[in-house]
């Protein structure tokens, strides 16, 4: 007689072994790079945009398909998966929100110069300065701007247009009949200067200012040609260029005598300190372009 399990046994051995294949859930056919998941195996595409539509629908805490192991968290292995920049906003974004759980009245904040983000721990509306703690630059937290304590942000917003158009008529001591030109350049810039000496002023882009509301590029460096002399006058100075909008502001006395000269040396001083960060600002920039999470900053 036969043995019947041992023939059982022999089929068994015989018949192919099923192997399940390894592939992800989606319909492409063209997955070479699969990671393992909570839910099986799942290919690059796949994690990110289950990632990015947690992102846009500002869903957080967000689901991190991975799972993390006993030496890697999930956020260590999704730099293998996402790129960097989308994972700088999964940081902030969780972090944000795990900040606001553990103190619900933190405030966040950007730096207006170097554009790091700084977390307020105890915000004060009666004291609104900041100090970053990268640049040291100081700032209004409520507004973005100068520290302007003790004014609110509408009185200060109110004023600075006084202080700035009053700081002008001091610095270029303008004549009973002189007034202010408020030229905006091709570039964007604006250029507040008097009315009667305007005229051949050379913007940071090149372009040179003309008695006719024109801006043309300076041509300092490139002196003209006997055939093209025809279309400038005598002095060098060109008579063709795009036309600016020119607005003429009248002298008036916006601020009392008594605070008008020292509203108009600190805002010398403010200036000048504007104009000296600007050279630094890209070195700024660069250094604070791999910070990726917030930090604090002092009130």
């Amino acid at each position: 007689m036969r043995d019947v399990g041992s023939g059982a046994d022999s089929r068994r051995t015989n018949e192919p072994e099923h192997i399940p294949s390894i592939r992800c859930c989606c319909s492409s056919w063209k997955r070479t790079e699969l990671f393992e998941t909570k839910d099986g195996m799942s290919c690059r595409d796949c994690i990110t945009s289950h990632i990015v539509h947690q992102l846009r629908l500002n869903h957080v805490p967000v689901d991190i398909l991975l799972p993390s192991s006993e030496n890697l968290s999930s956020i260590d292995l999704l730099y293998a998966v996402l790129p960097v920049p989308l994972i700088s906003v999964l940081i902030k974004m969780s972090y944000s929100y795990y900040r606001h759980l553990r103190d619900p009245n933190v405030v966040f904040s950007e730096c207006p110069r170097c554009t790091v983000e700084v977390a307020i721990a105890s915000p004060n509306e009666d004291s609104t300065n900041c100090i970053c703690p990268e640049c040291e630059s100081h700032w209004c937290w409520l507004c973005n701007s100068e520290p302007h304590w003790p004014m609110s942000c509408e009185e200060f917003k109110q004023w600075v247009s006084k202080w700035d158009q009053q700081y002008f008529v001091d610095k270029y001591r303008l004549q009973p009949d002189e007034d202010l030109l408020r030229i905006t350049c091709l570039c964007g810039t604006v250029l507040i200067l008097p009315s009667e000496s305007a005229h051949n002023t050379v913007c940071r882009c090149g372009h040179r200012y003309d008695k006719t509301g024109l801006m043309s590029l300076n041509s300092k460096y490139f002196p003209y040609y006997a055939r093209s002399r025809k279309f400038h006058d005598l002095e060098g100075k060109p008579k063709q260029g795009d036309p600016v909008p020119v607005e003429r502001i009248a002298p008036l006395q916006l601020i009392a005598k008594e605070f008008a000269d020292v509203s108009g040396f600190y805002r010398m001083k403010l200036n000048s300190c504007i104009l000296r960060t600007d050279s630094h600002e890209y070195v700024a920039q660069k250094k604070c372009s791999d910070r990726s999470g917030p930090g604090n900053s002092r009130t």
